[in-house]
Formats: C-alpha cells, structure tokens, sequence
C-alpha cells in the first residue's frame, strides 16, 4: 500500500453552558440520574412530591433518567455545542417507565413524552427527533405529569409527493431505506431524468445508491402533529451535494459539501425542520444554484430580512446590484415621513396616488397604512387596486408562514392581511370628490390602471403621488421623480401641478446590504446582474477592497469563465481534537485552535485519512523521530521542586515528580534542576507544547538567562 503524509492545521470552536431545572410531577419520591458516556452514573437530585432542583452544566453529551439501570425513559442532553447550540431529545429505544417533557424556556420545540408509543420520542437510532436551542437557554425538565394532548385522534395524514432530480454528470440509483434497515430502489435516473414518488407516512431516507458513506435526505411523512419533517444527514459520509424543497414554503436545506451547516454532522444536531404534511417536496441530486434574487438585508412589516447561514462558501455568488451606490437613510423616519405627507393631503381635501408593484411593497405600505388609519381613527377611504396586488395579498393571507415572526405570533388574534379600512378599488371611485388614498399598478407608471388615474389627478395641486419605488430611465414615473413639469402620455401633454415625492421602500437591498450578503456568505467569486453599469463598478470596487475576491459583472449575452479550485474534505477524530485542545496552552484564542495530524491518503481506495503524527508514523511503518528543546532559566530563590510541583498541579494535575525535576504531559515537559546551580532550572519540551513555554516559565517566576549569563 502506498501512501503519502501531509501535516495540517484547521481550527474548532469554543463550547458554553446550560441551566436545567427538574420539577417531580409524579405522586411518588423520585431520585434522578445522569448518565455520561461511557456509562458513568451519579445521582443528581432526590426529590419529594413536588419538589424541584436545580442543576449547571457545561459542555458534554449525558443524560437524565428517573432511577439507576436501564428500561427508563430519558432525557438526552448535548451542551454547549460548537455549533453554538444546545441540543434535546427524549429517548425510548431502552424503555419507557415515566411520562417526560422537556421545555426550553427561551423558546424552541417543547419534547414530550406521556406513553411509551408517544411520536415525540426517539424510538429507534433511525429517528429524526432531535432538537435545538442556542446555547446557555435554560430547560425545565417535568417529570410524570404535563399538559399534553392526545394525538391518537389525529386526522389521517395526507399524501406527499416526492420529485427526485438527477443533476449529476452520470446515471444514479436512488435507494430507499426505512426504518429497520430494509433498502429498496425507488428509481434509477439517467443523467437530467426525473422520478416522482408518492408517500403517506413513516420514517424513510433517500440515499445514491446501496451501502454505506451516502448523503442522506431524511424525511418523516405525516407525523401526527400535522407535519412532516426533512433533514440531511452526513454522519455516515458525503458522496453527492444534495439539495430539498418544499414546494409550498418552507426552508430549502441543501449540502454540497461534507462540510456544509445546514446538515446532521453529529447525532447532536438540530438541523431538522418541518413544513404541514402533505407538502410536495423536490430533491435536487448533485448540482444546485445558491442565487439571489430580489432581496432584502432590513426587515419589512410583514416579511422578515433576508438570511443565510453563515459560511456557505459557494464557489460563487449571484446577487442583485439595483442600488449598488445607494445607502438608504433610518426606515422608522421614511415611515414616519410617509404618513405625514399622506395625513397632510387627506387633511387639505386633496387625493394620494401611489404607485406599487403587485407584490411586496403594497401589502408593506398597506400594513402600515392600515394601522395608522386605525391608531387615529381616519374615516377617508383607502383603496387598492382590484387586480394582481388583491390576488397576492389573498396569498399573503393564506400562507402566513411565509410572513415574519411578530404577524405569525399575531394571527390568531388578526390576520394582518384583513385589512379594516382598505377596499378594492372600482375605477369609478377616481372622479368622485374628496379625499382619497389609493394604491394601484403598476410601479413605474409606464401603463396600466395607475397611469390612468396619474392623468386625471395630475393636473390639482392639492393632490400628491409618492413614488416609492425604482422607476427604469425613461418611463412616466422617471420623469416625475426627476422633476418633470410637463409630460407627454399618449401624444398628450400633461401638467405635473400635483406634489411629487420620491421615498424609497424598495424590496431591493442597499450597498450596505449587499456587501453584508456577500460577508456572511462567503463566497470564493461574485457576479454582479441587475443593475447600472456605472454603479455596479463602483460596487465593484468596495467588495473587491473589502474583502479581496473577485467580482464580475457581465453584460447581456457575455460569457465568462470561472475556475473553481479542488477542496478536500475529511473527517477528524474527535480524540485528535481532545489532544490539540490539551497541547494547545491556556493562554490560546477561545474561538480557535489549530489541530496538529497528517493526511494519509491510500492510492489504491483513494480514501483521505486524518490521523495523529504517531498513528501516521504506525500506518507507514517508520520510526516518528521528534524535536526537543532546552533552556536555563533564573530562579529568584534556590530551587524547590516540590514547591513548584504544587504549583504547577493546575496545568497537570498528573504530572509526576522525580529526585531531580518534575515530568509533565506524559513527559512532553520536564523540568528539572541544574546541577551545581541552586537557582537555576532547565526546562525541557517537545515542540508540540510549544505554546507552553512562556506560562510556565510566568507560572514559576522564573527569568531567562542570555548568552553572556546575564538576566534576560
């Protein structure tokens, strides 16, 4: 076997704390449990009928369960991740003897458990039903008795459609596997076929073929609390990018590295979600595009900011560059702007036309239209164009879940989207006398119903349009916002008496949220489209200064070509890990730390090893040869070995101590005495605790020594 050897360094996270309170609901004492692992158990708390504790933890994967032994239901915890979470499940596969229910307390999935059939429970190691939290939320964990409903009565679940995309470069058989272990081939596709597959229910995953070391798309089809839930799992390996979508909404999950963050990495995890069953689903194979359309860094009132996570890393980034020269000014004054000219008009007797494009920026304005109206009890009539805008708005209405965060708390209560004082719009409404606010399309007033009504309002000087929009050079609206006083519409001039005001509520993102996209995305190359050649160079400029990639911005029908370097990937052992943590000195960054290892790489599977220099040096049959150093140091007083093993005790509780020094990290330090020299020690280390030298010589208070003899 040949093989070859590289050393590397990446770097890992850091890991916070957690807070869990234990209530007995049950009608008997309950003594509680943690397991580690490795099977280690202490007892945490004894507890009275009704009594609570307590407890803090760390970091670490254990779990609490009611009384020693097996056969116990049990509540599995993973704290302080480097993921920055806090990760919950509820655990069956031993037993069940007690109901449990597990409540994060600053907001997540609350796991319950109150039968041995529950559907919230981890049932077999094929289960999805792992939850997170970010990291240091606290968790009350009730034992035997909650609040819970019964779900045995639960309508029967709808059937989801599955459409399954090769995009790869070569044929591929798509295996499905269910619980239990059984595989069957749903598919076989040559490269651009298609497969579309019906489910009901049950756990299943979709894998590239038979065996092992697969990307895996997890999906659980009609789950009894009205969803069905999808993941993508590398824990067994990554062999094809894949990607998931729900047709009807929902969080598009999608891997195309083994180290991609929207995937299971660990059994730890929490990258599961979930959209109401019956939702069709299309699974991407191989290749798919991460592209920007018309996107938005600021939240809106009905939807929230544009987000991605952090460190994609694609080889290449599409995005929007409509304002690359523009930075809007605070959107809480524009709005504040907006309602007092429109209050002001109405007030005098005078109309307000406000052109909008069908979707978005009219159910935004509404909404805030809406609420004003009703915070001040205005009776003049608000209409909106009867058109495309009411039929999106009865979208709006009907997918709620694609709104943000405050409407969808709110919807029980109101449906934002009914609005009170806005009615549709009949085009006989536009002569009648009196104050009036109208929306209608389109945008730019190059057509439509709202040029229309632009031509017969125009001419008052009492009237006012508010043009809160982009207008393309040369339409109507143009023309208004650059000051027009006279247009031709139709072979007919036209006088601009009524007020014009230009006020940005574009759905496109700034130059400040265009470059806070590419910041958080990371991406290796950027292509500009969408925007002014001249302000997209500008653009241009700041990114390529800022954060030193390469930016294009092609014209219609060019071509250009980017080239992609190759990445390796590989999985490094978590012992690995625990030893560079050890090595690599206390006084190191508490975000990163660099992992000394080597690659092996057999040329015949050409499979990628990372393994430690010593386990390298085993696989290749040679002999590890390392590096030592050594130097004197001053001491301030006559030396006591067995006082400064005391003090060092708090860096190596298991260092051991010899007649003439002191052996530290499994004698990777050592310090010893000088002999002749009361005052004087060496300190010997490899070069692996290198990081080490300088704390321990502060630790000591010791002084170095120059090449003439002098202190240092």
């Amino acid at each position: 076997m040949k093989s070859f050897v590289i050393f590397f360094t990446v770097a890992i996270c850091c890991i916070y704390a957690g807070e869990l309170t234990i209530v007995n609901q049950c009608t008997d004492p309950v003594t509680v449990v943690k397991t580690v692992p490795g099977g280690a158990q202490t007892t945490q708390c004894q507890l009275a009928v009704g009594e609570s504790c307590v407890q803090n933890y760390t970091t670490g994967v254990m779990n609490f369960r009611h009384n020693y032994g097996s056969g116990h239901t049990i509540a599995e915890f993973s704290f302080g991740n480097s993921d920055g979470n806090d990760n919950y499940d509820l655990n069956v596969i031993e037993g069940f003897d007690i109901g449990m229910q597990i409540i994060p307390e600053d907001g997540g999935h609350v796991a319950e458990c109150a039968t041995a059939n529950c559907t919230d429970a981890y049932h077999s190691s094929s289960d999805n039903h792992t939850y997170g939290v970010p990291s240091g939320s606290p968790f009350t964990l009730n034992l035997c008795q909650f609040d819970n409903v019964d779900s045995s009565s639960a309508a029967s679940a709808p059937a989801t459609t599955l459409t399954i995309n090769n995009q790869c470069t070569d044929p591929v058989t798509v295996v499905k596997t269910v619980t239990g272990g059984a595989q069957t081939v749903q598919c076989q596709l040559a490269v651009g076929e298609s497969c579309s597959q019906t489910y009901t229910t049950g756990v299943m995953n979709f894998r590239h073929n038979y065996g092992s070391g697969h990307t895996i798309a997890e999906f659980s089809f009609g789950n009894s609390n009205g969803n069905s839930n999808y993941d993508l799992n590398v824990i067994e390996g990554f062999d094809i990018g894949m990607q998931i979508i729900p047709e009807d909404g929902g969080h598009v999950a999608e891997c195309a590295t083994a180290d991609c963050t929207d995937a299971y990495h660990s059994s730890s995890d929490n990258h599961t979600y979930g959209v109401p069953a019956g939702n069709p689903f299309t699974l991407n194979l191989c290749q798919f595009d991460a592209v920007s359309g018309d996107f938005n860094m600021t939240p809106d009132r009905h939807l929230g900011a544009a987000h991605v996570f952090a460190g994609l890393k694609p080889d290449l980034l599409i995005t929007e560059t409509t304002y690359a020269s523009t930075i809007r000014d605070s959107k809480r004054a524009r709005e504040r702007d907006f309602l007092q000219k429109i209050s002001d008009t109405v007030f005098d007797g005078g109309k307000v036309l406000i052109p909008v494009f069908a979707l978005g920026r009219v159910q935004e304005l509404c909404i805030l239209l809406e609420s004003y109206w009703e915070r001040l009890g205005l009776k003049v009539p608000i209409y909106c164009s009867a058109g495309l805008a009411d039929r999106a708005t009865k979208y709006y209405r009907l997918f709620i879940g694609w709104t943000n965060e405050k409407i969808k708390k709110n919807f029980v209560q109101r449906n934002m989207f009914d609005f009170k004082h806005i009615s549709p719009l009949d085009p006989s409404y536009v002569d009648a006398p009196g104050p009036m606010v109208v929306f209608s399309t389109p945008g730019m007033l190059h057509g439509g119903q709202s040029l229309r009504i632009f031509k017969k309002w125009c001419g008052d000087e009492k009237n006012l349009i508010i043009m809160p929009g982009y207008c393309t050079a040369g339409t109507v609206g143009a023309k208004v916002i650059a000051g027009a006083k006279k247009v031709m519409i139709d072979q007919k001039e036209y006088d601009v008496n009524m007020r014009v005001e230009y006020m940005s509520f574009s759905a496109h993102a700034d130059a400040k949220g265009i470059m806070l996209l590419i910041r958080d995305v990371e991406p290796a190359n950027v292509i500009f489209v969408h925007g002014e050649e001249s302000k997209m160079e500008f653009l241009k400029g700041k990114v390529e200064k800022q954060f030193k990639i390469p930016v294009f911005k092609p014209a219609n029908g060019e071509t250009i070509v980017i080239n992609t370097p190759l990445k390796v990937f590989v999985d490094i052992p978590t012992s690995l890990i625990q030893k560079s943590m050890e090595i690599v000195g206390p006084k190191a960054s508490k975000k990163y730390c660099p992992i000394r290892g080597c690659f092996i790489m057999d040329n015949d599977t050409k499979k990628l090893q990372f393994v430690s220099q010593d386990e390298a040096a085993n696989k290749l049959g040679v002999k590890l040869h390392s590096i030592t150093f050594s130097e004197v140091f001053e001491m301030p007083n006559n030396l006591n070995l067995k006082q400064l093993a005391m003090i060092l005790k708090k860096f190596d509780p298991e260092l051991q101590e010899k007649t003439d020094g002191i052996d530290m990290f499994d004698s990777e330090v050592l310090i010893a005495s000088v002999p002749n020299e009361p005052r004087q020690v060496e300190i010997i280390w490899d070069d692996d605790r290198e990081n080490w030298l300088d704390v321990l010589v502060d630790e000591i208070g010791a002084k170095k020594i120059g090449e003439a003899g002098e202190l240092v």
